[in-house]
């Protein structure tokens, strides 16, 4: 059996587990990431595609899909300006989804900017 689910129902703590089994009274959420006090953990994105720099940035408070492409010197020339694919681990499998450029932004996704038509 095929399930259809949104983005937003990973985002909102579904996992790949409750999609295969149906529905699941409770979801379970993402564990929280353990920090060592005694040393400073960098969370990074990745920015690829049509941007000026790609490369892997640091994450900040409330960060778009916008503000990440921004921190890679912005959209090249020949892009397509009016969202991006984002992967993001779900369940340690990677899921793609096109987003709009106010979609948030966590550690370890990874952003493609995409090429405008020609």
């Amino acid at each position: 059996q095929i399930r259809r689910v949104t983005f937003g129902f990973f985002l909102n703590g579904g996992h790949l587990g409750a999609i295969r089994s149906g529905p699941h009274p409770e979801l379970e959420s993402r564990p929280s990431l353990r920090r060592n006090h005694s040393q400073t953990v960098t969370q990074l994105f990745l920015v690829l595609g049509e941007v000026t720099k790609a490369g892997q940035y640091p994450t900040v408070e409330n960060m778009t899909v916008r503000s990440a492409i921004a921190a890679a010197g912005g959209f090249t020339p020949g892009a397509y300006e009016g969202g991006a694919d984002l992967t993001r681990l779900i369940d340690r499998h990677p899921v793609t989804a096109c987003v709009t450029l106010d979609f948030p932004v966590r550690p370890g996704d990874t952003i493609t900017a995409l090429q405008g038509a020609l």
